[in-house]
């Protein structure tokens, strides 16, 4: 298939039109710099609008049309650079073609405000988004009183009652990504250091850091624990891989029996994989 690509397109440079017009996209076989001299000497004369006769209206139109293109041609500094760059290698005719026809349908708004204004827009779905979440979290915990506490628990672990959520917006996250790289490489670099090559002990910091990989939690649904929960997993040493692995598995044997005697928590599981985190309450009925 590449070897046929690479037939087409040689024959494409080497069998080339000699006179190397763009006809459809600039003046054709006349020179638009001839034209537009005889523009402004010839434009109030033979206007389309001082013809009555058809036959003379529709000439007249047809010679203002080329007058007119050629005028702005070379008004437009990009596409006056492409003409001339067809008068300058006027053997390169696909590629002057191809010059010609992106000029013509690329879009004449400037990308800079495209891309801002998208970017503004998905920053404001995300703040919305995350405004309705925490609306619908607190809404919904008052439904039913006896279960608020169980719910405000529950909320917590999946991190919907983390209110400063600003720095998901990606308008925020486009100005400090420069800054969080380098905060990022400074830090690992430090890590590799500190605990590769000089072999030193974790701190406290470090430690919790390990843990929250290990549990694949983000930021800040690490630190919306309780800081007995977090007490709890240094006693148990949990930055300790197999001290970790050890305490996921009976963690997990303990949720199945717990799955397993509790009715209205696999009701509550079912829902959540059914909805989703969004909508939180208990039914009572």
């Amino acid at each position: 298939m590449m070897w046929r690509f690479l037939l087409l397109y040689s024959l494409c440079i080497v069998f080339q039109p000699t006179n190397g017009y763009v006809e459809d996209y600039y003046c054709g076989e006349n020179n638009c710099y001839d034209l537009k001299r005889a523009f402004r000497a010839v434009a109030s004369k033979t206007h389309p609008d001082k013809f009555q006769d058809p036959e003379e209206k529709k000439i007249a139109e047809e010679r203002f049309r080329i007058l007119s293109t050629a005028y702005d041609i070379l008004r437009d500094d990009e596409a006056r650079e492409d003409y001339d760059y067809m008068l300058d290698h006027p053997e390169q005719f696909y590629q002057n073609v191809y010059r010609a026809w992106r000029r013509r349908m690329a879009p004449h708004v400037d990308v800079r405000i495209v891309l801002a204004a998208t970017i503004s827009l998905i920053s404001l779905v995300q703040y919305y988004n995350g405004w309705m979440k925490y609306q619908e979290a607190i809404k919904y915990f008052a439904v039913v009183p006896k279960y608020r506490l169980q719910a405000v628990e529950l909320a917590k672990q999946e991190g919907l009652l983390i209110t400063d959520k600003k720095k998901d917006i990606l308008w925020i996250q486009l100005v400090f990504l420069p800054y969080w790289i380098v905060k990022y490489i400074s830090w690992y670099l430090r890590w590799v250091w500190k605990f590769w090559i000089l072999k030193e002990e974790y701190g406290e910091e470090e430690k919790m850091y390990i843990i929250r990989k290990f549990m694949g939690l983000s930021h800040g649904q690490f630190e919306n624990l309780e800081e007995n929960i977090k007490a709890d997993y240094l006693k148990r040493e949990l930055w300790n891989k197999d001290k970790y692995n050890e305490w996921k598995a009976d963690r997990d044997a303990e949720m199945k029996v717990k799955m397993a005697q509790s009715g209205r928590y696999k009701s509550y599981r079912r829902y959540m994989k059914a909805n989703g985190p969004g909508r939180m309450y208990f039914d009572d009925s």
